[in-house]
């Protein structure tokens, strides 16, 4: 288990792990084009990064938010996630580089994370599948507009030979 679809990719590649499931946006790394030759990728279904905030919260009222919106908030982050690293990926053309927010807060778990926006010590991220599996009603996400989809997907080695058994897990 990784936090990062980094970790992720080199376990796969490493012969760490056979494959790997992994939230990843079209262009995440600079370093794609390299895993690609190593990797296969299938995506599962996409999904988007919103914003997570207390329904109390003044961003609350919009139905979608932009980097520009939020770009003065106090931010958590879950120090797992690699937002540092990932950051570039998803801020709507790298018009922002992760030291340009306020991160008030980085969390050592999801929970923490949770608790630290529930309280109201800021926002963060999240992506809607899940957000979907959350059940904190006083907490919601908005959908940040000038973010690309990001796909989960399946990874494995180019040189897998039983694609089968890829096929099979991804019909479950």
């Amino acid at each position: 288990e990784e936090s990062s679809p980094k970790q992720v990719f080199q376990k796969i590649i490493g012969l760490k792990a056979d494959i790997g499931i992994t939230s990843v946006a079209p262009s995440l790394y600079n370093h794609r084009n390299d895993m690609e030759k190593e990797l296969n990728f299938e995506v599962l279904f996409l999904d988007y990064l919103c914003l997570l905030v207390r329904k109390d919260h003044h961003l609350a009222k919009r139905s979608s938010v932009s980097f520009k919106d939020f770009v003065h908030e106090q931010l958590i982050v879950d120090n797992k996630n690699s937002l540092k690293e990932d950051f570039l990926t998803y801020n709507g053309g790298g018009q922002y580089s992760a030291d340009q927010f306020n991160i008030v807060m980085e969390t050592a778990s999801g929970e923490a994370y949770l608790k630290a926006v529930q309280g109201g010590i800021g926002v963060g991220f999240i992506n809607k599948f899940q957000y979907a599996k959350l059940n904190m009603p006083e907490l919601m996400a908005i959908p940040i507009r000038d973010c690309e989809p990001i796909n989960f997907v399946i990874a494995y080695p180019k040189n897998l030979l039983n694609k089968k058994m890829v096929e099979n897990f991804i019909e479950i």
